[in-house]
């Protein structure tokens, strides 16, 4: 096994993952991969170092899950291209909220995509 096969193994192994579904407009291609999301309210204050009260939502999902799965991820410059694409998913309590993907972060080297959400309403 490739040391990055053996990262790949251990990110699944570490990590709970969930059913997470990806859609750009409500109702219509939605396709459902496995990944990680979190969502929570504690962040630091940089200047203080002290801790705050502060929503953070991300989610992580492998690349190749949502291709494999007919979601298109990339533009035609071979950009990753997810801003403003929603994804939801069930929290600890069973309630589905959707998000809204502001910013989206690429590991070339592993093939995993990290996503700042903002929380949406459809």
């Amino acid at each position: 096994m490739s040391v990055l096969d053996r990262a790949r193994f251990d990110i699944k192994r570490f990590s709970k993952e969930i059913s997470l579904t990806f859609f750009r407009i409500a109702g219509q291609n939605e396709k459902t991969v496995s990944g990680v999301a979190s969502r929570h309210h504690l962040g630091i204050d940089l200047e203080t170092g002290l801790n705050i009260n502060s929503r953070q939502v991300y989610c992580s999902i492998s690349e190749s899950n949502l291709n494999t799965a007919g979601y298109i991820t990339r533009d035609a410059n071979g950009n990753v291209n997810l801003v403003n694409t929603f994804v939801k998913w069930a929290d600890s309590t069973g309630i589905t909220r959707t998000y809204k993907i502001t910013e989206c972060f690429p590991d070339d080297t592993l093939g995993y995509l990290t996503c700042i959400l903002g929380q949406w309403q459809l």
